[in-house]
């Protein structure tokens, strides 16, 4: 048994994954595996530092942090708790055309491949649990659109895509960053 976990964050240092798994295990959750990944959302808050008043200084909030391990180990116990016997199902498509985000980053790469894998229940009516799909995109279209909402703390267009996702399957949506280029 393994937990899959995305955050909404431009990056997650394995330290902050290391305290995640504790809380879990803490919580007496045992588990085969516990992977942890990022949006690579540029639009929440600093997780990594970057964005500090100078370049000395970091912009992490500690306090933010630890809110942040805390709120994603709970996660992964509900999950956990509410964990039902299901069916993986997995394919790849290419990304509409309309989906390309900004290209900020060079190298440019441009892997329109999405992976999906799909959790669907056993028994007579089959029901969607979770679907994970991997885009290769940068998630910082709110962040760099010079708009209002460039000072918000979002999951940027990640938010409408799970929620697509979720709409026409059911189930909970989970978008997986790939490869995005630098």
């Amino acid at each position: 048994t393994i937990a899959v976990e995305v955050v909404d964050q431009e990056g997650l240092f394995n330290v902050y994954a290391d305290r995640i798994r504790a809380l879990v295990a803490a919580a007496g959750i045992h588990l085969s595996g516990v992977y942890i990944s990022a949006t690579h959302d540029e639009s929440a808050p600093d997780s990594l530092g970057l964005g500090g008043v100078s370049e000395t200084t970091s912009g992490v909030d500690n306090l933010w942090v630890d809110y942040l391990v805390k709120q994603s180990a709970l996660a992964i116990e509900q999950a956990y708790r509410a964990m039902r016997p299901a069916r993986i199902r997995y394919t790849e498509v290419l990304e509409p055309s309309n989906v390309r985000q900004c290209f900020s980053s060079y190298p440019f790469v441009d892997d329109q491949h999405m992976p999906v894998l799909q959790a669907v229940t056993t028994g007579r009516r089959r029901r969607v649990v979770a679907t994970l799909v991997s885009v290769s995109q940068h998630d910082e279209t709110l962040g760099f659109n010079g708009g209002p909402q460039a000072d918000w703390a979002s999951s940027d267009w990640i938010n409408f895509f799970r929620d697509a996702l979720q709409r026409q399957f059911g189930g909970i949506a989970i978008e997986m960053a790939g490869s995005v280029g630098s």
